[in-house]
């Protein structure tokens, strides 16, 4: 969307480590490039304290704990606040790229952004999620 749309994209995988979250559009995997961005200041303690979370709570994730906690919440409210932040700062339209793994924590972001906020949610084969984790984590 933001190749062929104009939309700004914002990887919100930037936000649990205080980098930068406007990766060029040239690269090959956006979600991938994040280790070349630069740190960002100037976050409250309270964004610094939920966006530390995040790491936790995807890992979390990935072993089967369940991603409706409080400080998922508060992680994902946060980043939402952020992103809003952000749209007022720049204008235009947002592409965010996020794993938002539940109703309930769409709704926490919506909550934040507003009924425009649209949600995409991908519903992927077990051998295409193996062959999308291989590949992006080979061997972890």
């Amino acid at each position: 969307m933001a190749k062929t749309e104009g939309f700004v994209y914002y990887e919100a995988d930037c936000f649990m480590n205080f980098i930068n979250p406007y990766i060029g559009l040239d690269v090959e995997n956006p979600s991938l490039d994040v280790k070349r961005q630069k740190p960002i200041k100037g976050y409250s303690k309270e964004t610094i304290l939920a966006a530390s979370r995040g790491l936790e709570i995807f890992q979390g994730m990935s072993q089967g704990k369940s991603p409706n906690t409080p400080e998922a919440k508060r992680f994902f409210i946060e980043m939402a606040k952020n992103v809003k932040f952000e749209k007022e700062r720049l204008g235009g339209n947002f592409v965010v790229a996020q794993a938002v793994p539940t109703r309930e924590l769409r709704d926490c972001i919506k909550d934040i952004l507003g009924p425009e906020a649209i949600f995409v949610t991908l519903t992927l084969s077990e051998d295409t999620r193996m062959q999308r984790v291989e590949a992006r984590h080979s061997g972890q």
